[in-house]
């Protein structure tokens, strides 16, 4: 823990932290200061090894948040408590994900974090990594981590392959970007399933890291509902034109009109083509035929569409 300074010092605080009140008021933690510190410490949180929280009181947090007030007052340009908070939050937060990479999660479920700001997000992202298998969907300060099941990662695959096969029959650029995070700073992040940049690819084209702020969402992104629902509002957030949803049954293709979207029958993007039966049944044959026959089975199909698309 370092150096906390001597018992005085602990009990009197610093003078540039405002009011602390008589010794009981901080012993006890209820003085307005105290209850500042007090809720920077969640009750299941403690920096500390778990014998030692477990029997920590409240003035025990108090000294021990007034003590990281001192600690992290340089790196602030205000000498106010108040403002400081940020800080503070950034350095507790930092520590929260060690915890975080021990947890596991089973395949199928879900982790939900509440009350998670922007900045520890980012941090959550930073530390995890790219190489991983879970899934993160960030909302207004609820976090959501998933780890897909086998047969999630299957349908999305293949959905993915067939919407290759289609582009490539038009003729049409595109850029896969898998699972690539999206987000709007401050409110919104998610990473799908499956995303392609489609009539936007040469706005994208060789870029090494996107940015919402000024470059466009993907113009179509799958998701697989088959370990959770889609969070429609997140893709609202960030102006997604088209979304797949794949429940293992059924696909369903959303459309955004004026912000919100609406269920069509068909895509704005493949518009001649009735994919919400076809997509379903390639993805059933693909788990009997194999992933080979299975694509060469569509594009047999594709070329007949086309081909009488073309006559008519």
């Amino acid at each position: 823990m370092g150096r906390w300074g001597d018992g005085e010092t602990r009990r009197r605080g610093d003078a540039e932290m405002g009011r602390w009140g008589d010794a009981e008021t901080r012993r006890r933690g209820d003085g307005e200061t105290g209850r500042f510190f007090m809720n920077l410490l969640p009750p299941a949180f403690c920096l500390l090894p778990p014998a030692f929280c477990l029997s920590w009181g409240d003035g025990e947090k108090l000294f021990f948040w007034a003590e990281f007030y001192r600690r992290i007052k340089g790196r602030c340009t205000s000498s106010s408590v108040e403002n400081c908070y940020g800080e503070a939050l950034y350095f507790k937060n930092l520590t929260m994900l060690v915890n975080l990479k021990q947890i596991f999660i089973p395949p199928g479920n879900i982790l939900q974090l509440k009350d998670v700001n922007w900045q520890l997000f980012e941090s959550i992202l930073e530390e995890l990594g790219e190489s991983r298998v879970t899934r993160l969907t960030y909302n207004k300060g609820l976090l959501e981590i998933m780890n897909p099941l086998p047969e999630h990662e299957d349908d999305k695959e293949i959905i993915g392959d067939l919407v290759k096969i289609i582009l490539e029959a038009l003729n049409l650029e595109y850029r896969s970007l898998g699972s690539t995070t999206f987000k709007k700073e401050q409110e919104s992040g998610i990473e799908p399933a499956q995303c392609f940049y489609i009539q936007n690819e040469a706005k994208v084209r060789g870029k090494k890291r996107l940015n919402l702020m000024v470059d466009p969402p993907p113009d179509l992104v799958i998701e697989i509902d088959i370990t959770s629902r889609t969070q429609l509002n997140v893709y609202e957030t960030l102006k997604v034109p088209e979304i797949w949803r794949y429940n293992g049954e059924y696909l369903q293709i959303s459309i955004l009109q004026e912000d919100k979207y609406i269920d069509s029958q068909t895509s704005l993007i493949f518009p001649n083509l009735l994919l919400t039966n076809v997509i379903p049944e390639y993805v059933e044959r693909c788990q009997v035929m194999g992933r080979l026959a299975t694509l060469k089975s569509f594009k047999n199909w594709l070329r007949e569409q086309l081909s009488s698309t073309s006559k008519s």
